[in-house]
This record gives structure tokens, sequence and C-alpha cells, in this order.
């Protein structure tokens, strides 16, 4: 799927914060259809994390998916994609995406190792990058 059209993809799934489920569920099969491990991380109720990744991460991608409401979903004129998400923060999951797919392929001989997490909830993940820095 090329890099716009998840944009427009994710815009169009209603994920107003406390009902993400449809977005991470997407999310978790997309990667993994691309060769990621990914899984939901349950947080409470149908709320899971998204992670996600190839080999041994050693650069780490983090946003979140829940989104202020009211949803609406994704429009676009020559220039820009609007909606829902589009900037805050689904562009930064899609943009996240085609980087890591980039990193893991296209590195040289480097072995670089993408790891993905997408949150429920943006405040998630400030406690999930500090417990991933220990």
């Amino acid at each position: 799927m090329h890099l716009f059209e998840l944009v427009r993809t994710l815009v169009n799934i209603e994920s107003v914060s406390g009902n993400e489920a449809a977005c991470t569920e997407f999310l978790r099969g997309y990667l993994s259809d691309r060769g990621f491990k990914a899984e939901l991380q349950p947080v409470e109720g149908s709320r899971a994390n998204v992670f996600a990744q190839r080999g041994n991460p050693e650069v780490v991608l983090s946003t979140h998916v829940d989104t202020v409401p009211p949803f609406f979903p994704a429009s676009e004129d020559e220039e820009y994609i609007y909606g829902r998400g589009a900037c805050n923060a689904k562009g930064i999951v899609a943009a996240q995406i085609a980087a890591a797919e980039r990193l893991a392929a296209e590195v040289l001989s480097l072995p670089m190792h993408p790891y993905l997490d997408a949150a429920v909830q943006d405040r998630i993940v400030a406690a999930l990058e500090d417990a991933l820095r220990r």
C-alpha cells in the first residue's frame, strides 16, 4: 500500500480515545502481512497497544493512534489529506511504517532492525519510551 493510501485508510478508521480497537487490529494485521512480528499488548478493556518488530530492534519508532472527537473521514485536495488524525498521529504512524520498512530493506548491509510501537494514547507513549530505555 502506498504511503498516502495508508494514511487515508488509517484516517478512515474511527479511533477516538477509548475506541481504538479497529485501528490497532488493522495495524497488527497490516504489519504482520509485511513481515513484522506484530502483537497487541492489552491496556484496558478492548484497548491495546501495537508492538511490531523485525529482528532484534535497534531503532524504536513510537507514536499513538487515538484521536480527539469528533471523527471525520479522509478527504483530500491537490496538496493535502484531511481528516481526524491525518497529522496527529495517523499520518505519523504511516510515515513510521514506511521508514521502518525502508530501514529493514534498504540500509545497505547494516543490520538495522526497526521496532514500532503504536500506543492507544499519547500519554502511554511516554511511559513506554521510559520502559524501553531501561
